[in-house]
This record gives C-alpha cells, sequence and structure tokens, in this order.
C-alpha cells in the first residue's frame, strides 16, 4: 500500500493532542507538515517513488504503512507533538532536560520524537530542531532509522518500538505504544 501523507494525517489527528494544545489554532497545518515529512521519510527508508531507483538501499524492511504508524506512535508518545516540543521550546520538564550545577537546564532530547545526541543523530543533530518541513523530516528520518536497527535486531513492530526506547527488543512500556500503533494501523 503507497502511504500518502493523507493517510498519515487521518493518524495523526485521530490521536489527541497534548493538553497545552487543545486550543492550538494551526494545530491542522502543523500536523500537515509533519504527515509530509513522515511520507516522505517512509518513501525513503522503503526505497519507493520517488526513490524507486536500483542504487537506493532500504533500510526498513516492513511495510511502509507500519513505518509510518510506528512513526506516528513514537511522536504521539515521545511528546503527544505538541508544539512547544516541535518548535524547541521545551519547558524545564521537558526534552529530557538535565539541571547544571549552575542551575541551567540543558535538553538532551530534540523534535517530537524526543532523539538524543547519538550515532544515529550526530550528522543532522543541528538540522532537526524546529517546525519547519526540513527540520521535521530530518528528526523523522533519524527516528526511521533508530525504529529500522529495532526491527532489523528485533523482527518484530513490537521489538522495533521496545528498541527505540531501551535498546532492548522486549520493554513493559513498549506495550502501550504497540496498542496505539496496532490502533492506527487496523483503520487502514
Amino acid at each position: 500500500m503507497k502511504i500518502t501523507s493523507g493517510i498519515i494525517l487521518s493518524m495523526l489527528l485521530s490521536l489527541p493532542p497534548a493538553y497545552v494544545d487543545r486550543d492550538e489554532t494551526d494545530r491542522g497545518e502543523r500536523m500537515q507538515t509533519i504527515a509530509e515529512a513522515i511520507a516522505h521519510v517512509s518513501d525513503r527508508a522503503t526505497c519507493t517513488d520517488p526513490y524507486d531507483d536500483p542504487r537506493c538501499q532500504p533500510i526498513w524492511n516492513g511495510s511502509e504503512l507500519d513505518l509510518a504508524a510506528l512513526l506516528v506512535t513514537k511522536g504521539w508518545w515521545e511528546s503527544r507533538f505538541a508544539k512547544n516540543v516541535h518548535e524547541g521550546k521545551c519547558g524545564p520538564e521537558e526534552c529530557d532536560a538535565t539541571r547544571l550545577r549552575n542551575g541551567a537546564i540543558v535538553h538532551r532530547a530534540r523534535s517530537p520524537w524526543q532523539i538524543q545526541r547519538t550515532s544515529y543523530s550526530e550528522a543532522l543533530w543541528d538540522d532537526m530542531q524546529g517546525s519547519g518541513f526540513e527540520q521535521t523530516r530530518n528528526a523523522a528520518w533519524v527516528a526511521a532509522r533508530i525504529l529500522s536497527d529495532g526491527k532489523h535486531k528485533c523482527r518484530s513492530n513490537f521489538g522495533a518500538l521496545s528498541w527505540y526506547a531501551v535498546q532492548k527488543c522486549s520493554s513493559q512500556m513498549a506495550k502501550n505504544r504497540l496498542f496505539t500503533f496496532e490502533k492506527l494501523t487496523k483503520r487502514r
């Protein structure tokens, strides 16, 4: 099944917004940006149009729909796609905040997918914070790489969700996330 930004947008809008965003006036437009970024990344990760080229090496060994739904699931569970987090304006308790001895707060995670600086994100670290298409696409690509490694190592979507969280193939916290993923994919 060819995944489209319209299908992804319907997934995003089927989930409740972050509490702080319940009155957000431009939520639909922002969710459209996220949907387009996820659609682009799903195409790239699976080497489907416009990446249908012999030189493309797929990183995702499942369906394009599953990857898109996993990206929606992870973003929702990590941040509820909160506008302030998406824009890189994390509060003092968000984005894996750490308070330094001098009182300054450092946010160790970025984007709706709450990605920390690791070998997965190093190359795109400076270009994945913000709510524009390019930054959102870059963050979604890093999240897709992590999920892809989890799917490859753990051989299941549950394993991909667990791997993303704790680099193990089984995690209690992944059970609720799997439920959300299944809810998103059953509607399609």
